[in-house]
């Protein structure tokens, strides 16, 4: 009788180790999961460290052949980076003029963003104030995402299928010589907003950062100052 109560315990304490190690199992995944959204998200924000120092530097360059930037289409827009100099730009006796393109590749195309952004930082790309679409050439950050519906910066909810039929969808990419009747990619990266370029005070680069929304309300006295998750790095 003895020998079966052991035996009895003994099954009940294996019953019980068991299920600790499987609770610690369950456990273990969820802490290992965690750990690797987190490791994938450090690594991204790091690529996007690195990419607005590149275009920083791009930036600063174009700033030193040309003294001044010229007049953006949006916030997003940089296609002066990507264009094909010629030798009638360049003044020798003085060394200015253009020398382009300050760019090649960085996986840049088409965005389509809203109109309600300013090139102070101030509005929302995420919203259509009057013109439906604004294609323009700009460079994704490393964050992937898929487009949004108009007007969605708070909550980006299940996302937007753009296609000629539907214009109603914002952050969504095409290829240099696209339209935007023409079909777009799916999930790629925000587009880096590019401020106050001609202000040495405040020109910056933004990313929408992890989540994918434009945040950052900019401060008079330090635009640099980020705000939510957005990334900024000031060009001076």
């Amino acid at each position: 009788m003895a020998s079966v109560r052991m035996l009895y315990q003994f099954g009940f304490t294996l019953l019980e180790l068991l299920t600790v190690i499987a609770v610690m199992a369950v456990l273990g995944g969820v802490v290992m999961s965690n750990y690797n959204v987190s490791v994938q998200v450090n690594a991204r924000s790091q690529a996007a460290e690195y990419e607005m120092e590149q275009i920083r530097q791009s930036l600063l360059n174009f700033k030193q052949d040309n003294l001044i930037y010229p007049n953006q289409t949006s916030a997003a827009d940089v296609g002066f980076l990507f264009e094909q100099g010629s030798l009638s730009q360049w003044n020798k006796d003085y060394g200015l003029g253009w020398r382009g393109p300050y760019m090649n590749g960085g996986d840049s195309g088409l965005v389509d963003i809203g109109d309600n952004l300013q090139l102070d930082g101030n509005g929302s790309p995420h919203q259509i104030t009057s013109v439906t679409h604004r294609l323009q050439r700009a460079i994704p950050d490393p964050f992937i995402h898929v487009p949004v519906n108009n007007n969605s910066s708070v909550s980006l909810g299940n996302g937007c299928n753009d296609n000629s039929d539907n214009n109603q969808c914002l952050f969504d990419w095409r290829y240099v010589g696209d339209i935007g009747a023409d079909n777009p990619h799916s999930n790629y990266g925000r587009p880096y907003l590019f401020f106050d370029l001609n202000d040495d005070s405040k020109a910056r680069i933004v990313s929408m950062g992890v989540n994918g929304i434009y945040e950052t309300n900019p401060d008079v006295n330090q635009p640099c100052k980020p705000s939510g998750d957005d990334i900024i790095k000031c060009l001076y």
